[in-house]
């Protein structure tokens, strides 16, 4: 049957598409990307219009219509429609889950997804509440963007007036009658009736339920929607935020009746220099009251405009700096020219720059965005931290100007919305974001710099489980750009793509400067103790060069990867440890908060007084986090000025740039923290970098574990030593011999990726093999583990050639967040089977509903924790 149908995405972990009839009214707004409102069970949802069609196989016939389009043009191109294709396909993702990925933000409220914390939990246990749906679901609470605005009313229908005149006049027998004895129902029947009247629009559900009070129930709403005597609908009040606007105040004329009174002459006395101002500073600077400027308006002296403002971050609002050209070295213009060169063939080509630290690659990326600019086309500079980029947004704000734009999810709502209009209207040549930002819908894109690319937080750990490198490759790919990965420890699968000649090799192998790399001690820790007879949390190696950088005026960074005071608690009677009840990890104690925490699902409970499983109050509180060195710092060297830099210390707006700032203009002198200290940052003042548990990570039962630890040794090593004076590392570990650790103190990158990557073949790990990991989530062991041995079997049935299926087996952290987690481990050399069998295994897997719990897909897994 002809017809105009709608293929949409639905941002749930669902990965058939579903088609809507497209309505005559709605027609003229419909096009591939953009967003529409559509009805999804008893609910509406945010979904992306795919495709057109003009027939349905089976018609009209119980199709549901398009509710509302929210875009007057595609959010999505088509470019990055097929970049989301190919995502959702590689990682095995529902289509809609990546497209909100790249849109990050611009859903209505009732999507939803997974959410870890406590307060989100509650947000969406209201919310679950309010839009009527079961209270398990949750609500994704994406990036802070543009999102869609619902309101949701309630409307009594005709054959509700019907049964509740017949409740009222008796004519129902109460016994026989469930509606008739429900109270809570009646009652909101009765109050919808009351609201009636010839245009009866209902009540917003917000007001129905204050209305009522504590008497309100929520089963007792849905049941009268089931049975027809009430309608709840949600109406879609804005698809998302606005521009921003701001009144503006100019002085029209000076001859138009007199000013009355002293706050109307401020007025004007402020307004007489001619320029116009904002109508909240005027009031400000004048003391004047709305009412005085109403009236002005009123005279004609004054005339009042909206007009749109673009919100900026403070980072690009600051004054403009001025930095002087550098001369590049012989090493970095040989780079430079050899992007240079790719740029003008106007061809794709990925270039992997290996630079020590120090060497001057940020001058590299700046340089090339110069060249990309120049030759017209845009470019996209991606770190893996957002604590990275205040510092060097102003340096790059000093070079690119008002053509640079921010991304990332430290934005507010309207920043990140004029940020990424900004962005798809073309009035923006430069972003630099973090890992989401990799889809910013620039035009024309030229260049795209994945700095730091070996960091693993590129790859996103919740669904859609993408890598922003690996995505940064692909969409450079389609858009015939250059792609530059730099870093000084560079991951061992885009070493290797070098090696072959898939990646074009550049390198820095010296640092700027006379100073050259910092020399890097090692301190054994068991030969400490020996000396020393007891535990110390600082070597006496460590603590005097503290006291010598203390006199000499220079700055120190210590490096703790571990937050919080203690981290663990056990009673020294039993032995019991004080584990996260959710997650089978020890739980950190936090003295300031006076609190035990787990890092994991962010769960805490005041310290106990005595053992649970053995009521002795003999508990011990062992191990070393961030809070306690920094106090042991300020015991250490009182006149001191310490600081500290984790999670617990940089929540809030602006926080990291102002911590960043204090350091840079050198009001402290030791900067305590976890590896947020160890990337990017570039202070000529610091001459001493101190690292402790230096092999803390070893142990994990992650195959990265060695490659991780080498990235953060070799990367804080590089923090020291970047001004005139040279440079000091200290590393103190109990496996000081390791030979992450030794080639990390030797600068010797060559010597550890031999070392590693000889193991990961011997291993069959990437990059010699491609893993997925699968993943079976639930509240119960049993269930997990069936659900696993589901997933094994038919892997293995599928006899796919070179498969290999290891499992299942229990999670190293076997419980998290409250659920059982068993693993199965797949690999293979070629990476088009095993992404088919993991296709085939999940459809299989649905329609037997052989899996109760959670099945999750992890393709190129950066941890198999």
């Amino acid at each position: 049957m002809s017809g105009l149908f709608a293929s949409v995405a639905i941002p749930r972990p669902m990965r058939r598409l579903f088609t809507y009839l497209v309505t005559p009214e709605l027609a003229p707004r419909c096009r591939p990307g953009v967003r529409v409102m559509v009805p999804f069970g008893r609910r509406l949802l945010t979904g992306y219009l795919l495709e057109l069609q003009n027939d349905s196989p089976s018609g009209p016939q119980g199709l549901k219509p398009l509710q509302a389009v929210l875009d007057d043009a595609p959010v999505l191109d088509r470019a990055m429609l097929d970049l989301t294709r190919w995502a959702a396909d590689y990682y095995l993702v529902a289509r809609g889950e990546m497209i909100r990925a790249a849109l990050p933000g611009m859903q209505a409220v009732l999507d939803d997804a997974p959410v870890l914390d406590r307060a989100m939990l509650d947000l969406t246990r209201w919310a679950a509440d309010y839009y009527l749906v079961a209270r398990g679901e949750m609500i994704r609470a994406a990036l802070p963007g543009m999102q869609a605005v619902l309101e949701s009313r309630v409307t009594i229908s005709g054959a509700g007036r019907r049964a509740l005149e017949e409740i009222t006049r008796a004519l129902i027998d109460p016994h026989r009658s469930a509606l008739a004895s429900d109270g809570a129902a009646r009652e909101i029947l009765e109050v919808l009736g009351a609201h009636g009247g010839d245009r009866n629009e209902g009540l917003r559900l917000a007001d129905l339920k204050r209305g009522i009070g504590s008497r309100f129930r929520i089963s007792a709403l849905r049941r009268l929607v089931d049975e027809g005597l009430v309608i709840q609908a949600e109406n879609s009040l804005a698809s998302g935020p606005r521009p921003g606007k701001v009144e503006m105040v100019r002085l029209v004329s000076e001859d138009k009746g007199s000013p009355r009174g002293a706050r109307q002459k401020a007025i004007i006395a402020a307004l007489a220099a001619g320029d116009p101002r904002s109508v909240p500073e005027l009031l400000r600077e004048t003391g004047a009251c709305r009412g005085a400027l109403r009236s002005l308006a009123a005279l004609g002296r004054v005339s009042l405009e909206s007009v749109e403002v673009l919100r900026r971050p403070p980072s690009l609002e600051a004054p403009r700096e001025t930095v002087e050209a550098l001369q590049p070295t012989a090493g970095q213009k040989s780079a430079i020219d050899a992007v240079a060169q790719l740029l003008e063939a106007r061809t794709f080509a990925t270039c992997l720059l290996h630079g020590v630290t120090g060497s001057g690659k940020t001058e590299v990326y700046l340089a090339s965005i110069d060249r990309a600019l120049a030759a017209g086309r845009k470019a996209l500079y991606l770190v893996p931290e957002i604590a990275l980029t205040p510092l060097l947004a102003r340096r790059m704000r000093a070079r690119f100007g008002d053509r640079l734009a921010l991304l990332h999810s430290a934005l507010t709502e309207g920043e990140r919305y004029d940020a990424w209009r900004g962005i798809r209207e073309g009035r923006v040549d430069v972003v630099l974001g973090a890992r989401s930002a990799v889809f910013a819908p620039l035009p024309d894109l030229g260049l795209i710099i994945v700095d730091e690319e070996h960091d693993g937080s590129y790859k996103q750990a919740d669904s859609p489980r993408y890598h922003g490198r690996d995505l940064a490759i692909v969409r450079a790919q389609r858009a015939e750009a250059v792609v530059l990965l730099g870093s000084a420890t560079p991951s061992m699968e885009s070493f290797y793509q070098a090696t072959r000649g898939k990646y074009r090799l550049l390198t820095l192998p010296d640092r700027i400067g006379a100073a050259g790399l910092p020399r890097i001690e090692r301190v054994d820790m068991r030969r400490e103790f020996e000396e020393v007879g007891r535990e110390s949390i600082l070597s006496r190696r460590l603590r005097a060069a503290l006291g010598e950088r203390l006199e000499r005026r220079e700055q120190s960074l210590i490096l703790l990867n571990r937050r919080g005071f203690s981290t663990f608690a056990l009673c020294r009677a039993c032995g019991a440890m004080i584990d996260c009840r959710q997650c089978s990890i020890p739980m950190t104690l936090h003295l300031r908060d006076a609190l035990l925490k787990c890092h994991y699902c962010d769960a805490g409970r005041p310290i106990p007084a005595a053992c649970e499983s053995c009521q002795s109050a003999a508990l011990h509180f062992g191990g070393t986090g961030t809070e306690r060195l920094e106090d042991r710092l300020r015991t250490e060297f009182p006149g001191a000025r310490v600081a500290r830099m984790d999670r617990d210390t940089v929540r809030g707006r602006g926080v990291v740039d102002r911590l960043l700032t204090r350091f840079e203009r050198k009001e402290i002198d030791i900067l305590v923290g976890t590896q947020m200290i160890a990337k990017g940052h570039d202070f000529a003042n610091v001459t001493l970098v101190g690292v402790l548990a230096a092999d803390a990570s070893l142990g994990l039962p992650d195959f990265r574990a060695s490659e991780r630890t080498f990235q953060l040794l070799s990367q804080v090593a590089g923090r020291s030593g970047r001004g005139a004076r040279a440079g000091e590392v200290i590393i103190q570990a109990y496996d000081a011999e390791h030979h992450a650790i030794r080639a990390a103190c030797e600068h010797d990158y060559a010597a550890f990726s031999t070392k590693e990557l000889a193991y990961r073949k011997a291993l069959r790990y990437p990059p010699y093999a491609a893993l997925a990991l699968v993943l079976v989530r639930d509240r119960m062991l049993e269930r997990a583990r069936a659900g696993a041995r589901v997933a094994a079997e038919i892997l293995r049935g599928l006899g796919t050639r070179g498969l290999e299926v290891l499992g299942p087996a229990p999670a190293p952290l076997e419980r998290l967040r409250g659920e059982y987690r068993v693993q199965v481990l797949v690999k293979t050399a070629h990476r088009k089977g095993m992404q088919e069998s993991l296709a085939a295994m999940l459809a299989e897997v649905e329609r037997r509903k052989a899996c109760a719990g959670t099945l999750i897909v992890d393709v190129d897994p950066m941890s198999t924790l």
